[in-house]
This record gives C-alpha cells, sequence and structure tokens, in this order.
C-alpha cells in the first residue's frame, strides 16, 4: 500500500562551529596528505601551542565569524541581531535588539505608569 521506509530528517539545528584550533589545523592540512585527523592534530598541536596570542587571533577571529554566520544562517533567537566586524586586528560582535512592532512598543512605552486613577 505505502512505502514504510524511514527518512531521515534533516537537522533543523546549526551545527557548531568549528573552534580557533581547528581553524588552524584545516589550514595547514594538505588536502594530498591522506593522514587521520588524530596524526595531523598530533603534528598541529605542538605548533599551536608555541604561537603567541597575536598569531592566533586571526583563528579566533574566524572561529566568532564562522559561529555568527551559522546562527544567522537558522535565524538566531529572534530577539537579537548579530553582526561581525573587524578593524585591523579588533574585532567586534555588534548585538542590537529586534523591535517585533514599533507602534506597540511605543504605546506600551508611553502608557505604562498611566493607568492609575486619582481620588
Amino acid at each position: 500500500m505505502y512505502n514504510d521506509k524511514r527518512v531521515k530528517i534533516s537537522k533543523t539545528r546549526a551545527l557548531r562551529a568549528a573552534n580557533p584550533y581547528f581553524q588552524y589545523r584545516n589550514c595547514k592540512i594538505d588536502p594530498k596528505n591522506k593522514r587521520k585527523m588524530t596524526d595531523h592534530s598530533k603534528i598541529t598541536a605542538p605548533e599551536w601551542g608555541s604561537m603567541t596570542d597575536l598569531e592566533k587571533r586571526r583563528f579566533k577571529q574566524a572561529s566568532v565569524k564562522e559561529a555568527l554566520d551559522k546562527e544567522a544562517a537558522f535565524g538566531g533567537n529572534g530577539l537579537t541581531k548579530k553582526s561581525f566586524e573587524q578593524f585591523g586586528d579588533i574585532a567586534f560582535v555588534i548585538e542590537c535588539p529586534i523591535i517585533q512592532n514599533k507602534e506597540d512598543y511605543l504605546f506600551n512605552k508611553y502608557t505604562r505608569n498611566t493607568d492609575f486613577k486619582l481620588k
């Protein structure tokens, strides 16, 4: 009558962004070299540990940008809008509230304390 095959449900949740070390490891991996990821990690971990914070900053900022892009792709939390701004070596995450309905917001803001009676 009908097909009873189980259909895989696609993920509706965003996958986590790669942390800064994984960003670094992916930069260093040679696509022609077919090693396991654990072997790549054994090679790149000492290099990562010897890097200064200024050298790691590039990968930390890439990780934050990827996390914000993935959050934006899945709609975020609906209450705030986040953006990633970078000026030279300095990066900012700007988070602004989203006002759902401006007319209702203004009405509630200015009539909040006017519902009292004088005797």
